[in-house]
């Protein structure tokens, strides 16, 4: 299992964009609670990988699809999830 967050939304300027405050804060949530040594790399582009495909970890992976989901269906033109 895998992830990759990436860009900005524009929703607003830098630093009062909701939605990329929103994506992140639910990115590095989720991201802090997986269990194991995953591999991690941010350089402007959080890249998530090699998740041990533990029960724990499939339902927080599950839960970022879904709360990314939820923030894309209210914000479709600043969000766009890539499967």
């Amino acid at each position: 299992m895998s992830y990759q967050i990436s860009g900005h939304a524009h929703y607003l300027p830098k630093g009062m964009d909701i939605v990329c405050a929103a994506v992140s804060a639910l990115a590095i949530t989720i991201t802090n609670e997986l269990q194991g040594t995953p591999q991690i790399t941010d350089d402007n582009i959080l890249t998530v990988a090699d998740i041990a495909p533990t029960l724990a970890n499939q339902a927080l992976t599950q839960a970022l699809k879904h709360g990314l989901q939820s923030i894309a269906s209210q914000y479709p033109e600043y969000l766009q999830i890539e499967m």
